[in-house]
């Protein structure tokens, strides 16, 4: 699977691609500067913004209330982007992007059989995988384990 960064979009070309999503006349720089001009975020909550009908200022007003947030952030997307087979809410993609200490030993764990890794295999000789990353101590495999739960 290959990869491609996209920088964030300024204010003026953000908004012209929000207004080719949602099909809007408004000015919504402040919807582009709240989501930090993110491509990914702009496409996913311009879908949220079409669906229930809101202008960029109630989006906006929303967005910037913690429970109105968390609430437009774990919402499911469009039939279009499901059929694509891509499901994640923003809010699963912005933890990924977060890691810290359990980025590496996520990576790991995706080439292994999700219902039978045993613990043992992941903490028994840390100190010969050689991924930058990969908790090498105890305390540091308990933190990593911790930010995946």
């Amino acid at each position: 699977m290959n990869r491609i960064d996209l920088k964030h979009f300024g204010i003026d070309d953000g908004e012209k691609f929000l207004a080719n999503l949602t099909m809007k006349g408004e000015d919504g720089g402040n919807v582009v500067k709240a989501l930090g001009g993110l491509p990914l975020a702009l496409t996913q909550m311009a879908g949220i913004i079409v669906r229930r009908n809101l202008t960029f200022d109630e989006f906006t007003e929303t967005y910037n209330e913690e429970e109105g947030r968390e609430e437009l952030l774990q919402l499911r997307f469009s039939q279009g982007m499901r059929q694509s087979g891509y499901e994640h809410t923003l809010a699963s993609v912005w933890a990924l992007e977060s890691l810290k200490q359990g980025r590496t030993l996520l990576e790991v764990l995706a080439f292994l059989d999700p219902d039978g890794v045993k613990e043992t295999i992941l903490t028994s000789s840390p100190e010969s995988v050689s991924l930058d990353g990969y908790p090498e101590t105890s305390i540091s495999y308990q933190r990593a384990r911790t930010e995946l739960l």
